[in-house]
């Protein structure tokens, strides 16, 4: 089972140690919304002048295979940046390039860290193992917040998880 601790923590993680992001407590390019809240927010505490990451949380679905469950999660990040001038379409151009720049890097550390498990170095989570970069998908956002333009990347991780059913637990 994927808990939402440790999905949030990956993120976290890459928000921090990517430099082109290289959120810190006093410099804010990371937080975690639901769609509904990245929709309707107005006011945020990230620093758009540079690219942000927004990890949207996960919905998943439960399979079996190989005579075990799966858990298998849909996730999305957003990597946006702030257009100064929402008429400036030079502007909102290179934003749009940074952002999708910063969001394929992310994708690619993602694949770089499934590798690197199948190769025995244990460092990311376990259900980056799931991770298909062939099935990535990217969407243009923007504009949003204060002309903030950018990519949602979607993507598949996974990974197994015992069957949640003890006969104690029913009449």
């Amino acid at each position: 089972m994927i808990t939402y601790t440790e999905y949030e923590a990956y993120f976290l993680d890459l928000a921090t140690r990517y430099h082109r992001i290289a959120h810190s407590e006093d410099n804010k390019h990371f937080a975690v919304m639901d769609i509904d809240d990245i929709l309707s927010a107005m006011n945020s505490s990230l620093n758009f002048d540079t690219p942000s990451m927004i990890l949207e949380n996960p919905e998943g679905k439960l399979t079996y295979a190989n005579n075990g469950m799966r858990d298998e999660n849909f996730g999305a990040f957003l990597i946006l940046q702030q257009s100064i001038s929402r008429g400036d379409v030079q502007q909102r151009r290179a934003a749009m390039d940074t952002t999708k720049s910063v969001g394929m890097g992310i994708c690619g550390k993602m694949h770089l860290d499934k590798t690197n498990r199948f190769k025995g170095n244990k460092t990311a989570p376990r259900f980056i193992e799931f991770f298909d970069l062939a099935q990535v998908k990217y969407f243009k956002v923007g504009p949003i917040f204060s002309n903030c333009y950018g990519w949602r990347f979607e993507f598949n991780i996974g990974q197994d998880a015992p069957i949640y059913y003890n006969p104690d637990d029913w009449d």
